[in-house]
């Protein structure tokens, strides 16, 4: 909104910095993954962003250095804060199954289990398994192993919501642009949710394409 765009101007030019002009999020992805520069003929991109704690969507078309948002969706509640509160609940489970150990009357233990949960989502992402020690929370030192399999179907519900905002933007571009979801030329990634290698592979499929679709080049963060 304009009042959100003051605010931030206004944060900028407290920061010492004096912003010249405020670039929409999915136009940033764009510059920065290079797409103004790569072809001079038309392309369309969806832009998938996936952060700690929003979800957005958006359609751009990209036609030289004229980048156009074409529409938007998404969800402001959708992120890896709720990957690492599905990992919690799980190890909460399994503390209580395995250990008999409670942590959930106890806000200091659920807080460390968290940073360990957010741990774990990071790791499992570029390893099969991983496994987290919990000495810093029980003398005892239980440990708790998570797959990647595990993972992705704690996750599963939460990126199949996703793919309802993708529906909604592909939808909207269509009825306001007569755009089809055919005329995607690819999709970039955008927010470090992104690093899942789930939410990449979920896109593939969704779409039916080949890897090379889905642009994941740069860090997403």
């Amino acid at each position: 909104t304009e009042r959100q765009k003051k605010a931030t101007k206004e944060a900028a030019l407290l920061a010492g910095l004096y912003p010249r002009q405020l670039i929409p999020e999915p136009t940033a992805a764009a510059i920065c993954y290079g797409v103004d520069r790569m072809e001079s003929k038309e392309k369309v991109y969806l832009v998938y962003d996936l952060g700690g704690g929003t979800f957005d969507v958006s359609i751009i078309r990209v036609d030289g250095n004229d980048i156009s948002v074409l529409a938007t969706s998404g969800d402001p509640r959708l992120g890896g804060g709720d990957f690492d509160d599905a990992i919690v609940n799980w190890a909460t489970e399994q503390l209580k199954t395995k250990y008999q150990l409670d942590p959930t009357g106890d806000r200091e233990k659920m807080a460390r289990l968290k940073a360990h949960a957010e741990q774990m989502k990071k790791d499992v992402s570029s390893l099969k398994t991983t496994t987290a020690s919990l000495i810093d929370i029980w003398p005892q030192a239980p440990s708790l192993e998570l797959t990647r399999e595990v993972f992705e179907g704690l996750i599963e519900p939460m990126l199949n919501k996703s793919l309802t905002f993708v529906e909604k933007a592909l939808n909207q571009a269509q009825s306001a642009h007569s755009l089809k979801r055919e005329k995607l030329n690819g999709i970039l990634l955008v927010g470090g949710s992104t690093k899942i290698p789930r939410a990449k592979e979920m896109l593939l499929k969704y779409f039916q394409e080949e890897e090379s679709f889905v642009s994941a080049g740069l860090n997403p963060d």
